[in-house]
């Protein structure tokens, strides 16, 4: 995969680590690391610019003049003022502030082309305004109208971000048309272009607000539709690594972000209602997980490995006791891979034939399942997105699939308990997507 370009330019930008984080902190340090100045409590001229409320006044200026917030001429093709400052005159695209169902302000965007030989047809145009509406990533939470609003706003300006929303917005809808190759390779085709365009950026540095905020926007953008991919989950920890690694960039350089709470455990804070009322998880499978772990303790003998087991041990170890622990330990295994394991480290553990790595990663994936009645509440707390059915843990479901074409007839029986989770998943879609096509013929 085109992953691949990433690698470098992810893991040359992470600070080193002396040594991997203690068993018994339940520091979410990836979110506490970077720089505390880089509150985003105050927005900048352009943020505001994006912010402001429709008015009568002309929106047909230059973008040169937009940022310096004066009056542009609008005579074509450079306007008066940039031609006295010698700049080169760029105009916007047409753009519509529209307002959604619930009242919330959604950007309409028509997509344009800065230096791509790629045009856009009208289903890019659809998978725009798919995005926006049905299927934009929920972290960080409570960021909705960022994703809404400010994200597309900037998006012509950076090809990254833009292919990186089409990608998503056409992988979400080919989950609901499984027979539309088409459009399942219009979204690869997407997911490819972003990745190899941000790699380009990635390799100049980041070096302004907005494009910080670009890059990371694409960044957690493919991170959804990694979960969309049958054999993404690698992919799926790279861009995780990915956003950390942008978000460190422009904490070190002092660059507001658009993201609210992205560095601070404002994340914690949102979800805190939501883990009060959360059930308890199932005893018997919390046990399972531990015997399970317990057994491929002798396995695990590199330090980064050895870091990532002792924190699915306490994940599982909290989650016997409280809901909000368990999901501190979610929080923080995420920061084992993103931030504290080095460049080799983290190369080793996802590569293909490393078995003690597809291990950990399998039961990763099976202990967030069965903690999905902590997870779940994520959506509630992120986005107000209606969303249509989809059958829970399908995509847990395919990434165990494609763990388990890898693993080795030697090292099966240590796979045992997340496939078993994986089989129960499967037969529980089977079941509910039996029921719900039973109902839809009923009701016909």
């Amino acid at each position: 995969m085109a992953t691949k370009f990433l690698y470098t330019n992810f893991n040359s930008a992470v600070p080193s680590t002396s040594a991997y984080p203690g068993g018994t902190s339940s520091s979410t340090s990836p979110e506490a690391t970077p720089p505390s100045s880089t509150s985003n409590s105050s927005r900048s001229p352009i943020n505001n610019a994006l912010l402001r409320r429709v008015h009568t006044k002309s929106r047909r200026g230059c973008l040169n003049c937009k940022r310096r917030r004066i009056k542009c001429p609008e005579n074509h093709p450079d306007c008066t003022q940039c031609t006295k400052r010698g700049l080169s005159c760029e105009w916007p695209e047409i753009q519509i502030e529209q307002t959604g169902n619930d009242g919330k302000r959604i950007a309409r965007v028509i997509p344009r082309q800065v230096d791509s030989p790629n045009t856009f047809s009208i289903e890019d145009f659809r998978l725009f305004n798919h995005f926006i509406k049905e299927c934009h990533p929920s972290h960080p939470l409570g960021n909705e109208e960022r994703w809404t609003h400010d994200i597309p706003s900037i998006a012509h300006n950076h090809e990254y971000l833009l292919h990186a929303m089409l990608a998503l917005a056409a992988s979400d809808i080919s989950e609901c048309s499984p027979n539309d190759s088409a459009l399942a390779l219009s979204g690869m085709n997407h997911r490819v272009r972003a990745i190899e365009t941000l790699s380009t950026a990635l390799s100049r540095g980041v070096h302004t607000m907005e494009e910080g905020n670009a890059m990371l926007a694409t960044c957690y953008t493919l991170v959804y539709q990694s979960a969309l991919i049958a054999d993404g989950f690698p992919e799926y920890m790279s861009f995780i690594r990915g956003c950390m690694v942008v978000a460190w960039q422009m904490g070190v350089k002092q660059l507001k972000f658009l993201f609210e709470g992205i560095l601070s455990d404002e994340q914690l804070h949102k979800m805190g209602p939501y883990l009060k009322g959360a059930p308890d998880i199932d005893p018997e499978l919390t046990n399972g997980a531990i015997s399970s772990l317990e057994a491929c303790r002798p396995l695990v003998v590199r330090d980064a490995e050895k870091a990532f087991f002792e924190c699915l041990l306490e994940i599982v170890q909290a989650a016997q006791i409280s809901s909000r622990q368990a999901y501190i330990g979610i929080m923080k295994i995420y920061g084992i891979f993103a931030y504290y394991m080095s460049a080799t480290d983290f190369h080793q553990f996802i590569h293909p034939n490393n078995q003690v790595g597809l291990l950990l990663q399998a039961h990763m994936i099976a202990i967030q399942m069965i903690l999905d009645p902590v997870l779940n509440n994520e959506n509630n707390a992120g986005t107000t997105m209606d969303k249509p059915w989809r059958p829970r843990h399908s995509g847990s479901v395919a990434w165990l699939n494609s763990i388990e074409v890898k693993m080795s007839d030697e090292m099966a029986p240590f796979f045992a308990w997340p496939i078993a989770r994986r089989d129960e998943a499967r037969e529980r879609i089977a079941e509910e997507s039996f029921m719900r096509s039973q109902a839809f013929k009923e009701a016909f």
